[in-house]
């Protein structure tokens, strides 16, 4: 039985994809989320003799703050538009430990939501017509048939397959 759902709240333009995924699957399991977004530690450039102005960093770090704020901002919404248990998480990282932070914390949780960037069309015909791709996914669906019932039992749940972006793990 699934209680408690993890998301990894999106903070790009269009990252309330997987917020209103996690959104109706945990309203679907009536379940309490957890949504998380990263303020991303600025990256600084480096250079040899260049000096970087503060401003240019400070500037950056605000605009991650904003972003970050606007993501838990339309998951509260989503939330309480859902009727749900739920509590947004905002979290500080650099952008390899976000991974790092965000996996740590998704093991103490029953279902993981993160979102999945979008194949290009010519992404996807590679593929669907690569047959080593096809056989790796048979042969690890049949030595591992529980990961598949279980991403088909989450989209069986909704009576939908998800919108593109986001997925059950």
């Amino acid at each position: 039985m699934i209680k408690d759902i993890i998301a990894n709240l999106s903070v790009t333009e269009n990252g309330g994809v997987v917020g209103d995924y996690a959104v109706s699957v945990a309203a679907a399991l009536q379940a309490h989320l957890t949504g998380v977004a990263f303020i991303y530690d600025p990256i600084v450039p480096t250079s040899v003799g260049r000096y970087n102005p503060a401003e240019v960093i400070e500037t950056q770090r605000a605009a991650n703050e904003m972003a970050a704020e606007s993501a838990i901002r339309s998951f509260t919404v989503a939330g309480n538009g859902a009727g749900i248990l739920f509590e947004p998480l905002t979290l500080s990282a650099s952008l390899a430990g976000a991974a790092y932070r965000f996996a740590r914390a998704a093991r103490r949780f029953d279902l993981t939501i993160v979102g999945q960037p979008e194949m290009s069309r010519m992404e996807w015909i590679i593929g669907r017509n690569h047959a080593i791709r096809i056989w790796a996914a048979n042969a690890y669906s049949a030595l591992h048939p529980e990961a598949t019932v279980q991403n088909r039992q989450c989209d069986d749940l909704l009576g939908r397959q998800p919108r593109s972006g986001a997925r059950c793990f």
